[in-house]
């Protein structure tokens, strides 16, 4: 009994020292840091945000961003392109896509459609009697010149009875498009929910395939990201919470595995703002927008990446790729990557936007030695 007794104070005495400390985060310095567009250098709609790109060709990507006031509700907000030499890392064009008087251009997607047609397609809102902002349904402009001319705004069809308002991605196999899009309960068709619909004559027309809300057993989720995974798909979901959670389906979207990227891991607080996902060298990567509470600094966010094993959907390597010095970035991270060679080397270059200590945010590219990323 002595025995039992002086086992079980040892082990409430050792028992708060077994607490698995957080990992150690791989740090990586910038090899290159280029400001795309300043706030400060702009007339007017000075909120520069939420980039996406489409890369064209070996040397170039395509750029969309809003220009606006202010992170929403700035009737007026316009979608704008850049097209970017990434072999010269220098502006070649600057266009506007979107622009309507009385609406929030807020983000655009991209896609290059197997005919070879472009096209970007945005979240388009208003402002409701309530001083609150509303989806309009989505819109989108198509090229069919390389990005070079833009055919006009129009609103994106129906499908069937529902209206969809906010693209999150595309995947583009064979001669068919898959969309990853979210629906709202206000507009047509009445429902809240993620989907996947996809077309096969190159975004004329499109078709209901998978309602993932559903699918994932009804999580209020919203800005998501996938990609073509083991004959199936990866898909990761950002919930209205806490929740970061990550999938993998079946080619039919059915969820064969998934796990709680939050809960599983102490670094990881929260959702990642804005969330994309990758592949390179045989592994999948998860990048976005990563928020946490450290002292003194308090919760501040940063640019961070995930290494993942596609087998057990855990994370294998904690990158922060911005802001490890814990600055008080106030907006900013929601950052698509490209790959660019040169020099014999692989590097990873990221266009973000970024604002300090509530200032406008500028477009900014950040570049990575991809071999000390990975």
């Amino acid at each position: 009994m002595k025995t039992t007794v002086g086992f079980l104070v040892l082990m409430l005495t050792v028992a708060p020292f077994c607490v698995a400390a957080e990992p150690t985060p791989v740090i990586p310095k910038p090899r290159a840091q280029q400001v795309l567009v300043a706030s400060a250098a702009e007339k007017g709609m000075t909120y520069l945000a939420f980039p996406s790109l489409l890369r064209t060709s070996p040397d170039e990507v395509l750029i969309a961003f809003k220009r606006g006031f202010r992170h929403g509700g700035d009737t007026e907000a316009v979608g704008e392109m850049l097209r970017f030499d990434t072999a010269r890392n220098a502006i070649v064009n600057r266009q506007v896509v979107a622009q309507d008087p009385g609406y929030i251009h807020q983000m655009g997607e991209w896609v290059k459609f197997p005919n070879g047609d472009i096209a970007v397609y945005f979240d388009v809102q208003n402002i409701g009697h309530d001083g609150k902002n509303y989806r309009t349904g989505m819109r989108e402009n198509r090229s069919s010149d390389g990005g070079r001319t833009f055919n006009g705004l129009k609103v994106s069809p129906r499908l069937g009875e529902r209206e969809y308002g906010y693209p999150f991605d595309f995947i583009v196999q064979g001669k068919t498009t898959y969309m990853l899009v979210m629906a709202f309960g206000y507009r047509p068709g009445g429902r809240w929910s993620v989907d996947v619909i996809k077309s096969e004559d190159n975004g004329r027309n499109w078709s209901f395939v998978r309602n993932l809300t559903e699918e994932f057993g009804g999580h209020p989720i919203n800005e998501s990201a996938f990609l073509p995974w083991g004959g199936g798909f990866m898909v990761t979901t950002r919930a209205n919470g806490t929740s970061q959670r990550l999938y993998r389906t079946d080619r039919d979207f059915r969820k064969l595995a998934e796990t709680d990227l939050s809960k599983a891991n102490v670094f990881m607080e929260s959702h990642i703002g804005r969330p994309r996902l990758f592949a390179r060298d045989g592994g999948v990567y998860l990048v976005g927008r990563n928020t946490r509470t450290t002292q003194p600094h308090g919760r501040r966010m940063e640019l961070a990446l995930f290494k993942i094993d596609p087998a057990t959907l855990q994370v294998t390597r904690w990158v922060i790729l911005d802001n490890a010095e814990r600055a008080n970035v106030t907006d900013g991270y929601y950052a698509m990557p490209y790959f660019q060679e040169r020099g014999g080397k692989t590097w990873l270059n990221l266009i973000n936007y970024r604002g300090v200590a509530g200032a406008h945010p500028d477009i900014v590219r950040l570049e990575y030695d991809w071999d000390e990323v990975r």
